[in-house]
């Protein structure tokens, strides 16, 4: 199953020190089937491309929680048989039950730097605990506006650097 994963820099980081991300449980998005009848419309790319997208706002959370000064939403894709759907995490949320190994991430999808002003943006409103009106969704929404770039795993390390 291809679970997208959202991490902060760091994080990717680690899994490239580490070898792997874990410990488990990890929360990822994939096509599950609440995400198929919520998205009854999209062929199979598009409902990749929803989780994919959820995973991102997720990855926007997740740096709003961090001490990260490297302002990129980053999405592992991963490959994995250990996800299991779990909705109470969110709308095609799963659940890995096991550490994800490098081998795993088939690619990594991040922001590329003319994102960078409109993450800091966003991240600033969702630490502040927004957003709470229009104009804090409108800058929400402008960082999500940003599409994520896809990067071949031998590409990470320009990613950190």
């Amino acid at each position: 199953m291809r679970v997208y994963v959202p991490v902060t820099p760091a994080g990717l980081r680690a899994l490239v020190e580490s070898g792997g991300l874990g410990p488990p449980p990890i929360i990822g998005y994939a096509v599950t089937g609440p995400l198929r009848e919520w998205y009854a419309a999209g062929d199979e790319e598009e409902m990749e491309y929803a989780a994919m997208t959820l995973a991102a706002q997720a990855a926007l959370r997740f740096l709003a929680a961090a001490d990260d000064h490297q302002m990129q939403r980053m999405v592992l894709a991963v490959d994995t048989g250990n996800a299991t759907p779990d909705e109470s995490q969110g709308r095609g949320a799963v659940v890995i039950d096991a550490a994800v190994a490098h081998r795993e991430v088939v690619a990594v999808h991040a922001d590329t730097a003319e994102a960078e002003a409109d993450v800091t943006a966003a991240v600033a409103v969702v630490r502040a605990g927004g957003p709470r009106d229009d104009d804090e969704q409108f800058v929400v929404d402008s960082c999500e506006a940003h599409e994520l770039a896809w990067f071949a795993t031998q590409e990470v390390g320009d990613l950190l650097s």
